[in-house]
């Protein structure tokens, strides 16, 4: 009787892990123990474990394709000089690496000019490139435009000179990239890109923080899947971005969240409490699985 007592209440305790497992993973956009939302209860074993192996199966792909998405971006800027003050050579060169042409017209090579300036933190020349009439908007053929290179750069000029770009007419929403990625976009999904003021800057004129890339990803949803920027989310997220977009798959920020291994992003998608609870009662099962011997 005394062992059949122990079976019983060792049951209860995995049905009680079970349970709370259950609930946040459908808070994240799954359904139980994973699998997606919407199936009926008469769903069968088979189907609910299929469902959860597609669901952890879609967000395993939906991870290796944002990490595509980072290293075609870090492929374009691989090519940039990494001098820090450069000569009328250096900065020629510097425009070919750009994708800009060295030999086009009067324009092209000043908003190439502008670029590199821009992106090394040379706000002389900035200046210097916007009145010689530089195309803020003007693509190169890598896709880069003087607000783009600012967004790439980590020098301590860029949040007064993105400012300057964007009251000169600079596109906030200007896309990027094969997959269409907006300047919010990369606030989002790269460290240095945007801090709170450049975010701020750019949701002032008319950036779009719901904004979705070809594939349908939104900053929010590229942020929680790779992005090691708490704050250019965070911000977003306070002034009202989608905190409940999901994937063209169906996945929801908080599902993705998962697996990105920033703490300080995890927390802004994921119930810090709900964790908390579900790693205390799994400690609180263990000990009482010991107490009773199993």
């Amino acid at each position: 009787m005394k062992l059949f007592s122990k079976r019983i209440c060792y049951f209860l305790l995995i049905a009680m892990g079970v349970m709370a497992t259950a609930n946040i993973s459908e808070a994240a956009g799954f359904g139980k123990l994973g699998g997606k939302k919407g199936k009926t209860a008469g769903s069968s074993t088979s189907d609910s474990k299929s469902n959860s192996e597609l669901s952890i199966n879609q967000l395993k792909e939906f991870y290796e394709q944002i990490k595509g998405f980072k290293q075609l971006v870090d492929g374009i800027t691989k090519g940039f000089p990494v001098a820090k003050e450069l000569s009328e050579k250096d900065y020629m060169g510097a425009l070919t690496a750009f994708g800009f042409n060295a030999k086009g017209d009067a324009k092209e090579i000043a908003t190439g000019l502008l670029s590199v300036a821009a992106y090394y933190g040379n706000t002389a020349e900035v200046e210097k490139y916007l009145s010689q009439g530089a195309n803020i908007n003007f693509k190169s053929k890598t896709g880069i435009t003087p607000l783009l290179a600012a967004l790439l750069s980590s020098n301590g000029n860029k949040n007064q000179i993105i400012k300057d770009f964007l009251k000169n007419n600079g596109d906030a929403n200007i896309k990027f990239t094969t997959e269409e990625l907006t300047p919010l976009m990369l606030c989002a999904l790269l460290p240095n890109a945007g801090n709170k003021e450049i975010v701020k800057d750019l949701i002032d004129n008319k950036g779009d923080i719901n904004a979705k890339s070809k594939h349908g990803l939104t900053p929010i949803i590229l942020g929680a899947a790779l992005g090691s920027n708490a704050e250019a989310l965070s911000t977003m997220l306070n002034y009202g971005a989608d905190k409940d977009a999901k994937t063209e798959a169906g996945l929801t920020a908080a599902a993705i969240a998962i697996l990105n291994k920033n703490g300080n992003v995890k927390k802004l998608f994921i119930n810090a409490d709900d964790v908390a609870k579900d790693q205390a009662k799994k400690q609180a099962n263990k000990k009482a699985r010991g107490k009773l011997g199993f």
